[in-house]
């Protein structure tokens, strides 16, 4: 078995500056100023990139995401990833990619911003800093606070994650009082509710207008 001895960090830092000694002491008076030791300089040094480091860490800590999800059998609605896994007012919240939905009694809540809903299977939606939102979605998607922390508002409504879907393709909630959110914000019981294109019924309408002139011709 090999033995380690244990060595004071000061003499480790000594041992450092012995060795780096030719490449900052020239350095060390256009940083730090003329009156400090190689060692100080390293010990500086060193805090200061630990101190980076920390910052781009946080940088880069992962955003919550709302992103599309199309739907096997038609419609495309919103799902969340990177939301604060744990424990919400609402439930168990999972970090991992789920759908998300809306609860229609928060839609005439005279408290604005406000979980209607409290208990086990559907958990609060909370960010873990940052939001990043799939550039195909318009609805306004902005946060509030509260004592848990920065939860997720859609069109000023909370929202809400359901306890029984376990993976990025499961949609299960949308009975009852839960619905589906679509790319606007809107709310549906049905993903087959998309919203068509609006020149779509004015082509429909001519469509039916021509039907009706060629089977009158044919009758005369």
């Amino acid at each position: 078995m090999v033995g380690h001895r244990n060595i004071p960090g000061s003499k480790i830092l000594e041992t450092i500056a012995l060795y780096i000694e030719p490449f900052i002491e020239a350095r060390a008076p256009t940083f730090y100023g003329d009156n400090i030791t190689t060692l100080e300089t390293v010990m500086r040094f060193f805090s200061e990139l630990l101190a980076a480091a920390i910052m781009l860490g946080a940088c880069s800590a992962q955003a919550t995401s709302i992103s599309l999800i199309a739907l096997p059998e038609g419609g495309t609605i919103m799902q969340v990833t990177d939301a604060v896994s744990g424990a919400t007012g609402g439930g168990i919240a999972s970090s991992d990619t789920r759908t998300i939905y809306y609860f229609a009694p928060d839609f005439g809540d005279t408290q604005i911003n406000f979980h209607d809903f409290a208990g086990t299977t559907w958990p609060y939606v909370y960010l873990t800093g940052g939001l990043k939102v799939d550039q195909n979605i318009t609805a306004n998607i902005t946060t509030d606070f509260d004592a848990f922390g920065e939860f997720l508002l859609i069109n000023g409504n909370p929202i809400y994650q359901f306890i029984s879907d376990n993976g990025p393709l499961d949609a299960n909630g949308n009975f009852g009082p839960w619905n589906f959110i679509l790319s606007d914000g809107t709310p549906t019981q049905s993903v087959s509710a998309v919203p068509v294109p609006a020149a779509l019924p004015l082509l429909l309408s001519a469509l039916v207008g021509i039907r009706l002139i060629t089977g009158r011709r044919r009758s005369v």
